[in-house]
């Protein structure tokens, strides 16, 4: 456990992702969005657009790119790494949580996050906006 702890540290005091300006592709998927695209699915660009996009009442902000696959529609957004971060942990925390508890909930997410991102083979997105990766 100890190495896997040190090992994860040493990712990110190394890992060009955790630079500034980094930015991460999420695979936006919901309700009405459920499926990743399959491994070896093509898939099609059909367009882009900037700003904001509510999704079954989620706003998603950033770069929203939308794909065309066999199994339908894709939304793709790309947005700055700790501007996902901070989604990430205002969704997953109470509002009266104690500040030590965000920072590490903070620190937690944006790790896991660069895993993900290191460890996915897909160049369309680096992870999923549901519970296959974090919320």
């Amino acid at each position: 456990m100890t190495h896997t702890l040190l090992a994860l540290f040493l990712l990110l005091l190394l890992c060009p992702f955790a630079e500034a300006g980094t930015s991460i592709k999420v695979l936006i998927l919901d309700d009405v969005f459920q499926n990743a695209p399959a491994k070896n699915e093509k898939i099609e660009r059909m367009g882009k657009l900037k700003g904001d996009l509510l999704v079954n009442g989620t706003q998603n902000p950033g770069n929203i790119e939308v794909w065309k696959g066999s199994g339908g529609l894709y939304l793709i957004n790309e947005l700055p790494l700790e501007e996902y971060i901070k989604n990430v942990v205002s969704a997953e925390v109470g509002a009266d949580w104690d500040m030590e508890a965000l920072k590490t909930q903070a620190v937690i997410s944006r790790t896991y996050a660069i895993y993900q991102k290191l460890q996915n083979n897909n160049p369309n997105y680096d992870i999923t906006s549901s519970v296959l990766h974090q919320v």
